[in-house]
């Protein structure tokens, strides 16, 4: 599973320029990423499911996905890629936020 941390609208949810990126190993049916030392502020998460391993979203030739994903407050859609308007979460100083993030396949 890979999860894309994005601090402002640049790029997202398309390109990793400008945002910090974790790899972690799925657990059954579930994994947890962990950004530590977040500094307060407007962050948006792409999260997908690398099923092949090779370090890429895979998509076919129209640009639709081939393995699954999901974005922070769960926004996906069929035609279209989700917003930073409606994927962004505010991380506030001194509390932790664990949004719970769906995958789309």
């Amino acid at each position: 599973m890979a999860c894309r941390l994005y601090n402002s609208p640049k790029g997202f949810p398309r390109t990793a320029a400008g945002t910090q990126t974790l790899r972690v190993k799925l657990a059954s049916t579930s994994a947890r990423c962990v950004f530590d030392g977040l500094k307060p502020g407007t962050y948006a998460i792409v999260v997908h499911h690398d099923e092949n391993d090779n370090k890429k979203f895979d998509t076919n030739a129209l640009g639709v996905p081939l393995e699954g994903y999901g974005v922070s407050n769960n926004r996906t859609y069929a035609v279209r890629a989700p917003r930073w308007e409606e994927s962004r979460v505010k991380v506030e100083p001194g509390k932790d936020l664990e949004p719970a993030i769906s995958i789309r396949y």
